[in-house]
């Protein structure tokens, strides 16, 4: 089972975090973040917003790991203790939404890799499995969006690009367009984002996907 660690931009926004936390248990991953990565989240979040710690709380998210500080080369200061933690934690992947600030020779020292959400949700996710998490939630709502269909067409559609063109056959509705542009870079690292599995090939390496997942 893989183990991914979110950083504290992927749990600040409250629909990519509930997909991430619904899918684990049914897509072979597990989730975990530091107390760093949830006071750095807590600190962006909205005024209003349920506090990340009182959400890991009410609904029993054993996903909290040690902190950690060990020695890397290249990447970004501000995220060493989140690449540190998630090392340290036995994590193959890190979910972040700025995978440009983690060093390619420290990931591939540490044999693990940086992913954006959009990309690790588009190649996680069966249609089925992505369909009966919108259902569920959609049980959850009473104001709009509150269907599965629209919930595809409009948060997906604005928030994942790529996961909303990778299950176009889950809903027949033309979704709305990105509310921001596609990432630059959406990996970066030696770990499938499929599977896990370090990468050895180069067009691998560059994709982020073995052969084996990039076939299917």
């Amino acid at each position: 089972m893989t183990r991914v660690y979110l950083d504290a931009n992927v749990l600040v926004p409250s629909y990519t975090r509930t997909l991430l936390m619904m899918a684990a248990p049914l897509s072979d991953f597990t989730v975990i973040w530091s107390l760093h990565a949830e006071a750095e989240a807590e600190r962006h979040q909205e005024s209003g917003a349920a506090p990340i710690s009182a959400l890991r709380k009410r609904f029993g998210w054993d996903a909290l790991v040690p902190d950690g500080d060990i020695e890397l080369d290249d990447t970004d200061t501000k995220d060493k203790q989140i690449l540190s933690a998630a090392s340290l934690a036995g994590a193959d992947l890190v979910i972040t939404e700025n995978v440009k600030d983690f060093g390619a020779q420290d990931l591939a020292r540490l044999q693990m890799s940086a992913v954006h959400p959009d990309l690790f949700l588009a190649n996680r996710l069966s249609v089925e499995t992505y369909r009966d998490i919108l259902t569920r939630l959609a049980r959850t709502r009473s104001k709009q969006p509150n269907t599965a269909e629209e919930i595809h067409r409009i948060e997906t559609g604005e928030r994942l690009p790529l996961l909303a063109a990778r299950m176009k056959e889950a809903f027949p509705v033309e979704v709305a367009p990105p509310s921001k542009g596609a990432p630059r870079l959406t990996f970066r690292g030696v770990r499938c984002v499929s599977c896990g599995q370090l990468l050895t090939d180069r067009a691998s390496l560059k994709l982020g996907l073995g052969p084996e997942c990039n076939a299917t």
